[in-house]
């Protein structure tokens, strides 16, 4: 090894100024062309791996060479194209949901009640991304379709338990419904937390947004959502004063 390194280092000392022309005509060609264009290579002084400044530095170099290309150009303009992507699938899946609750329920108040439990848990796992500074990024923005999905699937059994049965709160919460429900999500919320132990940062953020997110809607499911549906409906206020009339 040591031959090796001294002969290394002798060639190093032996070098001598070069001009462009002295240059291999494949290295050559790939800076200048015969149309006498130079590629020009930019580096950028902040650190990339933040968005903010990976934005600041390609729309910098845009406005000076609008046809630039390079990775930072590359990884901006492919983020936001799935970020816009993302937003129409999600907007367009939403709407179908929507509409199909109320096919179903034929009733704009339980439509949104279905959906009541999902928009709160979103607002409580969108505070707690800000709180321990998980920012939404490609590995983990999937955790919101599942969680549509999640949400939309428990709540909705809660609504049809209480309108089937027209049920009250404090009897709706001790059925075998939020029990199915609760143990279902209990499955579902251990599979996701597996995956924050994992080693991969993408990988550990989306188990941290599965896991923090299924627990929120959990919790507005079998909490705030029978407190919401604590007024009987009309079939069972009959009932009741029915009832009361024979016992008097």
């Amino acid at each position: 090894m040591l031959p090796l390194a001294l002969q290394s280092l002798r060639t190093a000392t032996e070098a001598a100024p070069f001009g462009e022309k002295d240059l291999p005509v494949a290295l050559s060609e790939r800076w200048h062309s015969q149309t006498e264009e130079y590629r020009l290579t930019v580096y950028p002084v902040e650190d990339l791996n933040d968005n903010d400044a990976l934005r600041r530095f390609v729309r910098a170099v845009q406005q000076v060479a609008p046809q630039a290309i390079g990775a930072p150009v590359v990884s901006l303009e492919a983020g936001e194209a799935v970020v816009q992507a993302f937003i129409q699938a999600f907007s367009l899946a939403l709407i179908g949901v929507v509409v199909i609750l109320w096919v179903l329920l034929r009733s704009i108040k339980h439509t949104l009640l279905v959906l009541l439990p999902l928009l709160l848990s979103s607002l409580f796992t969108a505070a707690f991304t800000i709180l321990v500074d998980v920012p939404f990024n490609f590995a983990n923005i999937i955790a919101l379709p599942l969680l549509l999905g999640l949400g939309i699937d428990s709540s909705l059994h809660m609504v049809y338990r209480s309108l089937n049965n027209q049920l009250v709160s404090e009897i709706l919460i001790h059925t075998s419904t939020a029990r199915a429900i609760f143990y279902s999500a209990l499955t579902a919320l251990v599979d996701f937390a597996s995956l924050i132990f994992s080693s991969h940062q993408g990988t550990a953020s989306m188990g941290i947004m599965l896991t923090v997110g299924l627990a929120f809607t959990l919790i507005c499911t079998l909490i705030i959502l029978p407190a919401l549906l604590r007024t009987p409906s009309k079939g069972a206020i009959r009932h009741s004063k029915e009832g009361l009339d024979r016992c008097c």
